[in-house]
């Protein structure tokens, strides 16, 4: 019952905030965005969602279009979350990043129904592939639920935790998920947008 009515909620805040934030994320991130660094202004990536079903997620870009190029000339790998000042970050990337506003075009995920405000932050195909070989059942454990904007990881400890603490929050989300344990998520959430720190 509970899962119906949080979609219901997702469904009726995701589209109140999207038609707000639409045209003015046109106004003064995307024209900024592209003026910055060539390229397109919106960052489509694969995730893994629920029931392990793939889904395309939607990001403010936050690196140059060549990162590429620039991470292989720093020995830095394809894959590997920027970090510090990590030279494929634009300067208006790493202020984006910094206060998660990158991820607010996620509202569309939300309104799609492949992703909820609080859940699992969704990982890369890859990312679960390794989880999977390395922690079997409790990789898989986040599935069951919708991924989110923001979680139980996210509020404790976010980056600093090792890939098996995030996953063992995640399993505790899926297992005791409610309208309490969301509330306190959501409360916990508003101080770490202040500390600059990136939802990944």
């Amino acid at each position: 019952m509970y899962r119906r009515i949080k979609r219901g909620l997702d469904l009726l805040v995701a589209i109140l905030l999207y038609a707000l934030w639409t045209p003015l994320s046109i106004v003064l991130l995307r024209i900024p965005i592209r003026l910055g660094s060539y390229g397109h202004s919106l960052l489509k990536q694969e995730r893994v969602g629920l029931n392990g079903q793939k889904f395309t997620i939607f990001k403010l870009r936050t690196m140059y279009s060549n990162a590429n190029e620039i991470g292989r000339a720093n020995g830095i790998r394809s894959h590997a979350k920027p970090k510090g000042d990590d030279p494929r970050v634009t300067p208006l990337g790493k202020f984006l990043r910094k206060t998660s506003i990158d991820e607010f075009p996620q509202l569309l995920n939300i309104i799609r129904g492949e992703m909820s405000f609080i859940g699992p932050r969704p990982p890369q195909p890859h990312e679960m592939k390794e989880w999977r070989a390395m922690y079997g059942n409790l990789a898989t454990k986040r599935l069951e639920v919708l991924p989110g904007l923001t979680g139980w990881a996210q509020v404790n400890g976010r980056d600093a935790l090792t890939p098996k603490q995030r996953l063992e929050h995640d399993a505790y989300y899926v297992e005791n998920q409610s309208f309490w344990l969301d509330l306190m998520i959501l409360i916990k959430t508003i101080p770490t947008l202040f500390k600059w720190e990136s939802a990944n």
